[in-house]
This record gives structure tokens, sequence and C-alpha cells, in this order.
């Protein structure tokens, strides 16, 4: 009994190390970063609720919130899949050719999206007057 304890108790401690050891990695510091800055835009949408029900009346903040749906939506389309490029292609180049990767993909965005953002905003801007 007191060797099997023994066992618990060193693969538990192995396991503490290599947790550890995870918690003090790269990815990991990259990871929390990310997270807490998506926490911190979702909280700070989250408090400004009851700034919006007290100014707007209720077709008004559902106007706001179509709004905000479709550029959401009109976002990840003008984007092209392009962070997903630059996530998968960026390791797999060295210095001098990852510089030349970001300012492609975003000579890319630029060329594309632009118009793309143009023509929208007219189309919304120009609809009420239609």
């Amino acid at each position: 009994m007191n060797d099997s304890l023994q066992r618990v108790v060193a693969r538990i401690s192995k396991l503490g190390a290599q947790v550890r050891s995870y918690l003090h990695s790269e990815l990991f510091r990259c990871a929390l970063t990310y997270f807490l800055g998506a926490a911190f835009m979702k909280g700070i949408s989250f408090l400004l609720i009851p700034m919006y029900t007290a100014l707007l009346k209720p077709d008004e903040y559902g106007q706001l919130e179509i709004i905000n749906n479709i550029a959401s939506i009109l976002s990840e389309i003008f984007c092209l899949g392009l962070t997903s490029v630059l996530f998968i292609e960026y390791y797999h180049h060295d210095e001098s050719s990852r510089k030349i990767l970001i300012r492609e993909l975003i000579t890319i965005f630029i060329l594309i999206s632009t118009p793309l953002y143009t023509i929208t905003t007219i189309i919304i801007y120009l609809k009420p007057r239609l």
C-alpha cells in the first residue's frame, strides 16, 4: 500500500512539473494575452449595455445591433481569410521573408477591402434616400 501511494505521489509530482512548464511557455503567454484581450473587449461591450438601453429607444438599439452584426459579417468576408494565411505561413518563412509576407498580405487586404468597404458604405447611406 505504501509503495502504490509513493507511485501516485510521484506521478502527481511529474504532472505538476509538466503543468508548470506549460504555464511558463511562450505559447501559453501568447494565448493568455489573446484571451485577455478578447475577454476585455467582450466585457466592455457587456458593460455598455445599460448605457445603450438608457440612451436609445428599443427600435434604435435594434438597428444598432443589426448594423453591428452586419459589420461583423462583412469584416469576416472582407478579410478573405488573410489572418489564417498569416498564422499558417508565418512560421514557414525566415525573418526577411516574414516581412515580405506581411507586407503582401496588408497590400492584398487594402486593395480588395477598400473598394468593398466603400461600396458597402455608399449602399448603406444611400438606401434610406432611395
